[in-house]
Parts: C-alpha cells; sequence; structure tokens
C-alpha cells in the first residue's frame, strides 16, 4: 500500500509487520467477543424461559444398515427398536377406503342414433356413472277431524319422526351432518340450504341445531359409562376452555377405545370425582 508520506525503507517493513499483527489480534478479540455475546444471550434466554434457536440439523441422506456405527442417530441403541413410521401398525389410525359402488343401479339404454340397415346386433356395453341429487319436497299431512257423539275432537296423528318439527328427518339428519361434522358454519349452511330450494329461517335453523337432542345427551353419558365398564385403564386431563362465554375447563376421560369430554367451571379433584361418577 502507498504511504501519504516519506517513510525510510526499513522503519516501512517494520511498520507493515505492526499493522499485520495488530489486525490478526484484532479480528481474533471480535471472534471472542461474539462468541461470548452469544453465550450470554442463550443465558438470558433460558433464565426468561424463552426458546432458544432451534437445532436444526444438515439434510443428510441416511446411512446403510452395514455403513451405521454405534451412537449415531441411526442406531437406536441396545433395547430400543426404532419405529418405522412408514408402515400401519396396531397404533396407527387406520386409513378410511372408498365405499362400494351403489347396488341397484338404474339402467337406461342408450341406442345409436342412426342404425344402417342390416346392422347386427352385439350386447351391451355398460359405463357406470355416480349421481348425487338433492330435491326439496313439501309433504302436505292432512290431519282428519272427526268429533265423537260425546262432543269430542279427534284428530289424525303425525308420524313420530315429525311429531314437532315441521323438517322432516332427512333434512334434519343432514343440517347436523353438514354443521357438526363438516364444520360448515349457520350462516353459510343457511345460504345452502336457500340455493336448493329449502324455505328455513336463521332462527329455524338455529333451533334445528341447539334445541331437542336429548337423545344424543343421554348417548354421550352412556359413551362414558360403557367406556368405564370395559376398558381396563384410563387417561384424564384439563384443559383451559370458554364455554357459553365464561372462561372454565374441558375434562378429558378416556382410553384408546373412547373419549369423552365434559365442560364445567373448575378442575378440582371433587370436579373430576363428580364428571367420572356421571350419569
Amino acid at each position: 500500500m502507498p504511504f501519504p508520506f516519506d517513510i525510510p525503507d526499513n522503519e516501512k517493513s517494520e511498520l507493515i509487520s505492526k499493522i499485520l499483527k495488530y489486525t490478526t489480534r484484532t479480528q481474533e478479540e471480535n471472534a471472542q467477543l461474539k462468541e461470548r455475546v452469544n453465550i450470554l444471550e442463550q443465558e438470558i434466554h433460558r433464565l426468561k424461559g424463552l426458546n432458544g434457536k432451534p437445532d436444526i440439523k444438515p439434510n443428510t441422506p441416511k446411512n446403510d444398515d452395514s455403513s451405521s456405527k454405534p451412537g449415531d442417530d441411526n442406531d437406536a441403541g441396545a433395547g430400543h427398536q426404532k419405529r418405522d413410521t412408514g408402515k400401519p401398525d396396531e397404533r396407527t389410525k387406520k386409513k378410511r377406503k372408498k365405499p362400494p359402488k351403489p347396488s341397484n343401479p338404474i339402467r337406461k339404454r342408450v341406442a345409436p342414433v342412426n342404425i344402417p340397415e342390416g346392422s347386427e346386433y352385439k350386447g351391451l356395453n355398460l359405463y357406470g356413472v355416480q349421481e348425487i341429487t338433492f330435491t326439496v319436497s313439501l309433504i302436505q299431512y292432512e290431519l282428519e277431524h272427526w268429533v265423537t257423539p260425546d262432543g269430542d275432537s279427534i284428530y289424525g296423528r303425525l308420524p313420530e319422526s315429525v311429531q314437532g318439527y315441521h323438517f322432516g328427518p332427512e333434512l334434519r339428519s343432514y343440517v347436523l351432518h353438514q354443521h357438526h361434522a363438516c364444520g360448515v358454519t349457520e350462516q353459510q349452511l343457511l345460504e345452502s340450504l336457500w340455493d336448493r330450494g329449502v324455505s328455513i329461517s336463521a332462527g329455524e335453523l338455529s333451533n334445528l341445531l341447539t334445541l331437542n337432542h336429548d337423545d344424543f345427551h343421554a348417548e354421550k353419558d352412556d359413551l362414558l359409562t360403557t367406556g368405564l365398564f370395559h376398558c381396563p385403564y384410563l387417561q384424564v386431563d384439563d384443559t383451559g376452555a370458554r364455554h357459553q362465554g365464561q372462561n372454565g375447563y374441558c375434562t378429558f376421560i378416556g382410553s384408546p377405545e373412547f373419549a369423552w369430554f365434559g365442560s364445567t367451571e373448575s378442575k378440582s379433584r371433587e370436579n373430576f370425582l363428580s364428571l367420572l361418577h356421571r350419569p
């Protein structure tokens, strides 16, 4: 590097060596300070209970069984067998399979548009098409009205499946399945029913989703009783949750065969015992 002023040659070499020595020492001190700062930051994170930097391992290919060494990540250790997540076993959740095609198909014969004279019939080629149809119908029950000789009025009785409802059981089942099983919101479900021609208001839809479900609650209570009777052991847990706009707790009682949930305002031992003894 050129000097801005004249320096004797013997002093130039000495000055350059001092600059290089100082630069090297400064770089070493900077590296030590960076390492010290990193250690202090990790200690601060630990004392504050914060998450540290993630330890991300390099993406290296797995070694063959013949090349794996004891102590490597591929070695499961003595007495521990590494589970192959690619193959399902008895602990793996079973995947749903495609259902079979509907039986008793509706047969529609289709002939060619133009059949030349003298053509010979050679049978049928089958081509299946699955279809789903949504139809809305109004069933008008005409309840006969009779008057007895004593002056009492008697009427025809509605089927049990529609008593207390102005919507049939198939429609009510569809509404419950869409909302609870498929996660469709009330507004989206209401618009979907309107698009299909169902005359229903937002209040009537809300009543179908929230009222007159005593049979489902009874089935839920029977689930806990049946599970306690048949399962050899139980797993329990409590977690905070909001219920009807209030802070509360959700208690889980279950096993690999069943799961039961209960919402309460407490997670005390007495609360757990009262839930365990239901109904």
